[in-house]
């Protein structure tokens, strides 16, 4: 029998990321420069969810590897609801991160969690 997408979610939602996840801070970056070429990061939104270490989630469904980590690099999985994309930092475990890289685990045709690929704010 198969498991459908909506249960799979429902099921990785309340054992996984409610149960043993970590509250994840994102913050949306906008980079204004003037007219000597100077940068400014300024924050335009921040959310907060759930997230937990990729191996957590890789150990309990066998996904493919997501990579080899870098030095101060970590990957995390999110829920399937939340909004990521490259611009934006997060700031997990209380370290601040860029997101480097976002991959859906698919499931029946849909996407039931994020990967993400997370370098360290030096």
């Amino acid at each position: 029998m198969v498991v459908s997408l909506a249960s799979i979610r429902s099921t990785i939602q309340s054992r996984i990321f409610n149960d043993i996840g970590s509250d994840v801070t994102t913050q949306t970056i906008s980079i204004t420069t003037d007219k000597w070429g100077d940068k400014t990061e300024t924050v335009t939104s921040t959310s907060t969810f759930k997230a937990v270490p990729y191996n957590t989630l890789y150990s309990i469904r066998e996904y493919t590897s997501f990579g080899t980590l870098q030095k101060g690099e970590t990957d995390i999985v999110v829920p399937y609801t939340a909004t990521l994309n490259t611009n934006m930092k997060v700031v997990y475990n209380g370290t601040t991160y860029l997101i480097q890289q976002i991959e859906k685990l698919p499931y029946q045709g849909g996407n039931i969690a994020y990967v993400v690929r997370l370098q360290k704010v030096l």
